[in-house]
């Protein structure tokens, strides 16, 4: 299932935890770590970059989603690798563990509003879940490898699998960002079945954080652009953090955005 977290190390083990070990501390703080030279830190970048696109040109789906690459990082090292395309009215991002287990998550908006959805999740060779689902006004019909319909909430509602937080941003969007909590339904496609999920949003310097569970021990608080583009996350009590993929465009727009930030009166 997306909420397992068990993974197998792929490829040499001392090289591989030699790069990983450059680019973060293995222990505590999940800030990037210190090193003697630059230079190692740049072929470390190079070497671990190189070795998640290998990882995501190699999941068993096929091609993902085309888009920003992150990472999700534990404090053993890198557990997830993502892809993210988001325009307006679609969101399609892809999940690949180490072991490797693969999803990809297609959702259609209108208006801040889910209109459909697709989702294949595979592990290795074998599909465990395939599903399609249409949104009209008898409801959301899904079918695939499970058959259901359900009622659509009057609330603000979303489609995300444990692990694709990507996918509140647009029914969060549609929210004040008055920091205050707003109940937000949302169905796991992969389990078929409904959460309720407390979200709350706030704008400071140009970040755009939508905070999922606010207060609770899993606290995920997401980062975007004012314009809505994902830069990261991170959960509260420090266990993980999603960020951008060394040496692409993405992972230095936070940079940026703390520095325009910087010269605000």
């Amino acid at each position: 299932m997306p909420t397992q977290t068990h993974h197998r190390r792929r490829g040499s083990a001392t090289g591989w935890g030699r790069v990983v070990g450059t680019l973060f501390l293995a222990t505590g703080s999940l800030t990037p770590a210190s090193t003697p030279a630059q230079t190692d830190r740049a072929a470390a970048e190079r070497q671990f970059h190189d070795r998640v696109v290998e990882i995501l040109a190699n999941a068993p789906t096929g091609p993902l989603p085309a888009g920003d690459t992150l990472v999700t990082w534990a404090k053993q090292g890198p557990i997830l690798y993502h892809t993210l395309s988001a325009s307006p009215g679609i969101v399609s991002s892809s999940l690949v563990r180490n072991d490797p287990f693969v999803g990809v998550l297609t959702t259609r908006w209108t208006d801040g509003r889910p209109t459909g959805f697709s989702v294949r999740w595979r592990q290795g060779d074998r599909t465990t879940v395939e599903l399609a689902g249409v949104v009209s006004p008898d409801g959301l019909t899904v079918s695939g490898s499970r058959s259901q319909v359900f009622r659509t909430p009057a609330a603000p509602w979303a489609i995300a699998d444990y692990g694709m937080d990507e996918h509140f941003v647009p029914a969060a969007l549609t929210l004040p960002a008055d920091g205050q909590p707003h109940a937000v339904e949302v169905l796991r496609p992969y389990a078929l079945k409904w959460d309720t999920v407390l979200v709350a949003v706030r704008i400071d310097h140009g970040l755009r954080s939508i905070v999922l569970g606010p207060g609770a021990k899993d606290e995920t608080r997401l980062f975007l652009t004012e314009g809505g583009r994902l830069l990261g996350q991170r959960r509260a009590d420090g266990t993980s953090e999603l960020r951008a993929l060394e040496l692409t465009p993405l992972a230095s727009e936070p940079s940026r955005l703390l520095r325009d930030g910087d010269r605000r009166p």
